[in-house]
C-alpha cells in the first residue's frame, strides 16, 4: 500500500515538473515521460477498484470473500504497472539536457582597492 502511495506521489510530481529522473545522467521527458507517469498514477486507484469488484462480486453472491484471491490479485495490479513503468523508463530515457553556458562568463568578486 505504501508502495502504491509513493508511486502516485512520483507519477504526480512527473506531470507537474514534465520530468522524471531515472538516472544521474538520464530523465525521462515528453510522451515517455506521461507513460510512465500515467503507469505510476495506475497502482492505487486499480488495486483499489479491483478489490471492490471482487468484494462486492462476492457478498452479491451470497458467498464470502476469498482473501487470498483478493491479496493476489492487489498485488498483480499494484506490482504490474509498476515493473511497466521501469521497464518503460529505463527503454525511453534519454540523457540529460546541458543547460546552455551564458556568453559572457562571471567573473569572480575581486578585493576592493584601497586608496592610500
Amino acid at each position: 500500500m505504501i508502495i502504491a502511495i509513493v508511486c502516485l506521489v512520483i507519477g504526480i510530481l512527473g506531470f507537474v515538473k514534465r520530468r522524471i529522473n531515472i538516472t544521474k545522467n538520464r530523465e525521462l521527458r515528453g510522451t515517455g515521460m506521461y507513460v510512465v507517469a500515467a503507469l505510476l498514477c495506475l497502482p492505487l486507484p486499480l488495486s483499489f477498484l479491483v478489490g471492490l469488484v471482487m468484494g462486492t462480486t462476492a457478498v452479491a453472491s451470497g458467498r464470502p470473500v476469498n482473501t487470498d484471491a483478493v491479496m493476489i490479485a492487489g498485488t498483480i495490479c499494484t506490482w504490474g504497472p509498476i515493473l511497466l513503468a521501469i521497464i518503460l523508463g529505463f527503454a525511453m530515457a534519454k540523457p540529460k539536457e546541458v543547460p546552455p553556458q551564458s556568453a559572457f562568463p562571471v567573473m569572480p568578486p575581486q578585493k576592493p582597492v584601497q586608496m592610500k
